[in-house]
């Protein structure tokens, strides 16, 4: 959902249809969740490139739009259970299809830029038999760390309950 949201910020900010604008948020779905600003690009061109007069400061708030936005929503409806039934319908009506699309979802990672064994959220090609391939996109050292973080958050999670 967070992806989706943080697609229709870049898009909206630039006049352009969230189509063309490719972004992804992994990690944890909350506030450790990360934009994975290396590889954000619209229409094939690097977002720092074709928003050569954006500052830094501008993704971060878009960002920080997108992260909060679950809460607003909440504030305002009481649940997000209608995004979170577009994503799931989206989800669903693309395994039995078989459509091999690339979709923000979460899964448990055998490994993946050294975490181990715990489920987030990255890109990853679903068909038919579910997660068919997880994508390894090319992550900042500070990306990295930031997604050590968060899975750290999945993981004391875990271990509460396991209690």
């Amino acid at each position: 959902m967070d992806t989706a949201r943080l697609r229709q910020s870049i898009a909206d900010h630039c006049g352009l249809d969230p189509r063309n604008v490719h972004a992804y948020v992994i990690g944890e779905h909350g506030d450790s969740e990360i934009v994975n600003w290396t590889n954000v690009d619209i229409a094939g061109i690097p977002i720092k490139e074709f928003c050569g007069n954006c500052e830094d400061v501008l993704f971060e708030k878009l960002f920080e739009e997108t992260r909060s936005a679950a809460y607003r929503v909440i504030e305002k409806e009481g649940s997000t259970y209608y995004g979170i039934g577009l994503a799931v319908s989206k989800v669903l009506s693309t395994i039995p299809n078989d459509q091999h699309s690339v979709l923000t979802v979460s899964s448990v990672h055998r490994e993946f830029e050294g975490m181990q064994d715990v489920p987030f959220s990255v890109p990853s090609i679903l068909g038919r038999s579910g997660v068919e391939r997880i994508l390894h996109v090319g992550l900042s050292e500070e990306e990295i760390r930031e997604l050590s973080k968060s899975t750290g958050v999945i993981t004391d999670a875990i271990e509460s309950l396991k209690g």
